[in-house]
């Protein structure tokens, strides 16, 4: 069963506010004052969005910036494509490893939304290294904690350590399941997840007393839309069902009672999507649910 126009605008909320806070990872943060000279705030063009600009380097600059509770680095350089496209950059902060980084571009303009310890190593790097198509650009950076503080509070939204208190907290009895008691601009909501070496898996409420199961990697990136799938649940031949994707998201609601059942008492999940075949591991999920709802309701008042 497919989404209609209000619940893709339902999942794609939801799905923003997964991403600012669910990518976050625990390291350290260095708080200071005001941004470095490297880093420029722009004129704000739009609520909930603030951008500022960086470095340049061969003709190529860098950039931060917030889409609501999403933080980002843009790379705008001219051999990057002016129509909508998903392009590899390579990107290395200081010395370290070099990854290989599906991001989405426009408008010679690439964005990689920083989260986990991705947006640590960004915040505290004096270099970051990006390569496309044979070229490569070096950009001295400083600030970039800062940066990220500033351009973060301008849009309203938490900074790094602020997301760093709200990182997901063990639920008992739901094995490696965590959760998540705070969303960024989502007064009153939870949220629940399970980490693993294929795929990430997240659970998510809806206004309608059903539920959003998400798969998720940080090395998808999809401009979104619908997405045929199919899911297995526990080795059983797999469901061909309708999905959204979203970034580094697919995004299913679950609206069928039997489906539900099936998933609270669940141990294991194959997703079948256009990029490949993903296994997860996902045993505590029926206890994970109840954590989100036993979440849901010590927040109601907030919902109001």
């Amino acid at each position: 069963m497919g989404a209609d126009t209000g619940d893709l605008r339902m999942l794609r909320t939801l799905g923003l506010m997964v991403l600012a806070i669910c990518l976050v990872g625990t390291a350290s943060w260095a708080a200071a004052a005001s941004a470095a000279a490297t880093w420029t705030l722009d004129p704000a063009k739009q609520p909930g969005v603030c951008t500022m600009s960086g470095p340049s380097a061969g003709g190529a600059q860098l950039g931060l910036g917030t889409e609501g509770p999403l933080l980002w680095l843009f790379l705008t350089a001219a051999p990057l494509p002016m129509e909508q496209a998903t392009v590899t950059l390579a990107i290395q902060v200081d010395a370290g490893p070099i990854h290989q980084m599906p991001v989405l571009a426009t408008s010679h303009t690439a964005g990689l939304s920083l989260g986990g310890a991705a947006a640590h190593d960004v915040a505290n790097a004096s270099r970051i290294t990006i390569g496309y198509q044979g070229q490569t650009w070096v950009f001295p950076v400083a600030g970039t904690a800062a940066a990220l503080d500033v351009v973060a509070r301008c849009a309203g939204e938490p900074t790094l350590a602020e997301r760093d208190a709200a990182a997901p907290k063990p639920i008992v009895g739901a094995g490696d399941w965590k959760l998540m008691d705070r969303l960024p601009g989502a007064a009153g909501y939870c949220s629940a997840r399970i980490n693993g070496q294929n795929v990430d898996t997240i659970l998510m409420p809806t206004n309608d007393n059903v539920f959003v199961l998400v798969a998720g990697r940080p090395d998808w990136a999809a401009w979104g839309g619908d997405a045929e799938i199919g899911l297995s649940i526990d080795g059983a031949p797999p469901e061909q069902l309708k999905a959204n994707s979203l970034q580094n998201l697919v995004l299913l609601k679950i609206d069928d009672s039997g489906r539900a059942r099936r998933l609270r008492a669940a141990n294991t999940l194959d997703w079948t999507l256009p990029s490949g075949h993903f296994h997860a591991e996902v045993k505590g999920l029926g206890a994970a649910l109840d954590a989100i709802a036993a979440c849901q309701a010590r927040q109601s008042p907030a919902k109001g």
